[in-house]
């Protein structure tokens, strides 16, 4: 199976080419052009065997890129819906933003899992060598003093030991969560394990379903202004939702716009949006902006989204410095607190 391509690859492949189709550019030329500027990229590769199933089998460009397997099925089923509706440089210009987001979103991601992650590193790194090299030295010195001292300091002495490896077990275990959701993150995976768990945490469900209808609703716009029907962009954009809350709602509204709703009053009646938003995009039927409106709730949604992943970011990395903090002085304190104990009862 071919590689996929990133997000910030299929926007650049995408601005291209619809600027190539403003200048009047022919298809096979415009991907040839943009092949040969691409220098020895991975991109450059795609193309080249793009041009060749073009060449050779007569394909159009959507079917091409599909066949070589590498650019996503969302933007090839765009591409080609597009095509059939005459809207392609259109498309690819909508094409190019929703990627550029999609690459933001990434970005944003990595970004909120990175600081605490190191952060998690260095200070799981201290409490090992405090847990491993540090307390079974003194857990010797205490042992050797069992008949100078109560047997109350001992006792106090391995409850702190006891008390210290259980903050490293925990930090360790918040480590493996943020090293893997980094992972996750990095390798640009969509439905993970980690993602679920993003989804249902009471503190994280709300912003990850903002940032899963933000993109959504972009691809909607992005659908609509091409030209294309409700059923058939619905059909295409809720096989890509990796959250399950926003998934059923949007199979819900394909179930009603099946049986003559408008997606207005379908988004409205399932809850997909905000209720004022939901009204505003219902009243844009019925007075005929409804593709500027649609584009307008887009980028409102998605800097909303923005907003509350920056909420979750700035909270998470004064909680995790604090809770890293409290476990190092944990460590600490059971060296530090016994030895007190000990040396006051030998004085």
């Amino acid at each position: 199976m071919a590689k996929q391509l990133g997000p910030d690859q299929v926007a650049l492949f995408c601005e291209n080419m619809g600027m190539m189709y403003q200048a009047g550019i022919q298809t096979d030329e415009a991907v040839q052009l943009i092949a040969q500027d691409s220098g020895s990229s991975a991109l450059q590769d795609i193309l080249q065997t793009t041009t060749e199933l073009m060449d050779l089998k007569g394909e159009t460009l959507p079917m091409a890129l599909r066949d070589e397997g590498s650019f996503p099925a969302h933007a090839t089923k765009m591409m080609e819906i597009a095509e059939q509706s005459g809207r392609l440089e259109e498309t690819m210009f909508a094409l190019g933003d929703y990627y550029l987001a999609q690459k933001r979103f990434q970005d944003r991601m990595r970004s909120a899992l990175l600081y605490p992650m190191i952060l998690l590193v260095l200070m799981t790194i201290v409490l090992l060598i405090l847990a491993l090299q540090v307390l079974p030295i003194f857990s010797e010195v205490y042992a050797s003093m069992a008949g100078q001292v109560s047997a109350a300091s001992l006792s106090y002495a391995s409850i702190a030991q006891t008390v210290s490896y259980v903050a490293v077990v925990i930090v360790l275990i918040v480590g493996i969560f943020f090293l893997v959701g980094a992972c996750f993150a990095y390798f640009g995976k969509t439905t993970t394990t980690v993602s679920r768990m993003f989804d249902t945490l009471p503190f994280t469900k709300s912003a990850s379903y903002t940032s899963a209808l933000a993109r959504a609703m972009t691809a909607f716009a992005t659908f609509s202004a091409s030209g294309i029907s409700p059923e058939d962009a619905l059909a295409s954009i809720t096989s890509e939702i990796g959250n399950a809350q926003l998934r059923e709602r949007f199979e819900s509204c394909t179930a009603l716009i099946m049986e003559g709703h408008s997606f207005a009053q379908a988004a409205f009646e399932n809850e997909v949006l905000d209720p004022l938003y939901g009204r505003m995009l219902i009243n844009s039927e019925r007075s005929g902006t409804f593709d500027n409106t649609l584009a307008y709730l887009a980028t409102l949604i998605s800097e909303d989204a923005e907003r509350q992943t920056d909420q979750i970011v700035s909270t998470i990395e004064p909680i995790c410095a604090a809770f890293l903090t409290v476990a190092v002085a944990l460590a600490l304190i059971a060296i530090v607190v016994p030895l007190v104990g000990i040396l006051g009862a030998m004085g």
